[in-house]
């Protein structure tokens, strides 16, 4: 191979770089900070006084809190203070108790609608996470379990279901994985692993499923919750 041809092969493999706005700079900065415990879980996030110290405008501030909105890290309400996301040790189990209610119907839903496309797809976000857990990732590892869950929500088939327990659940990931990382927790010890879900999706059996939903539930969470 000539060396225009090696030049060539190696430009056909390079990917588009991507434009990262100043909102998205902001949101991950911000998100770091949280992670880390800079922020604490309730605290106020003034928005002229994040403008000033990160040199950005008011728009990306908000532009950024929105973004750090949609993913449970914040909780905006309009014309109100943003403050990082916190959650009762109450108001933690009660979400826990209407999950219980929920999801497993959601999960013997989806089981009636697996195919092989939609078992490919969930498969590879069990790979991810079980990559990410292995690097204590908090925020990539909520990310994705969140992901998974989401899509299986999204295979079922109930549209109003499945917006109830985002609506639910995102805050929740959220919060935990705040409270992980400030903690230090070894990711390993505490995400179990989603494959086993998996496996009994494909089976069809909407009994066994909704079970295993259940107690996926509990043995992911309740211990942590134990030291809250």
């Amino acid at each position: 191979m000539s060396a225009l041809d090696q030049t060539s092969s190696y430009l056909a493999a390079l990917e588009r770089v991507k434009p990262v706005s100043v909102a998205d700079q902001v949101s991950s900065r911000l998100r770091e900070a949280i992670l880390l415990g800079h922020f604490k879980p309730g605290e106020r996030l003034v928005e002229r006084r994040l403008a000033e110290v990160m040199g950005v405008s008011l728009s990306s501030i908000r532009d950024a809190l929105q973004q750090l909105d949609r993913e449970g890290l914040v909780n905006r309400q309009a014309n109100t203070a943003t403050r990082v996301t916190e959650l009762s040790s109450e108001k933690l189990h009660e979400m826990i108790k209407v999950r219980l209610l929920l999801e497993p119907a959601a999960m013997a839903l989806a089981c009636r609608r697996m195919t092989t496309p939609r078992v490919e797809e969930l498969q590879s976000i069990v790979t991810e996470i079980d990559r990410l857990v292995s690097s204590n990732d908090f925020y990539q590892v909520s990310r994705a379990d969140l992901r998974f869950h989401q899509t299986v929500w999204k295979i079922g088939g109930n549209a109003t279901l499945e917006r109830i327990l985002s609506e639910l659940c995102t805050p929740f990931f959220a919060f935990l994985m705040i409270l992980m990382s400030v903690k230090h927790e070894d990711l390993g010890k505490r995400i179990i692993s989603h494959q086993i879900l998996l496996d009994l999706l494909k089976t069809g059996n909407e009994a066994v499923v909704e079970a295993a939903a259940r107690e996926h539930i509990l043995t992911s969470w309740h211990p942590f919750l134990g030291q809250y």
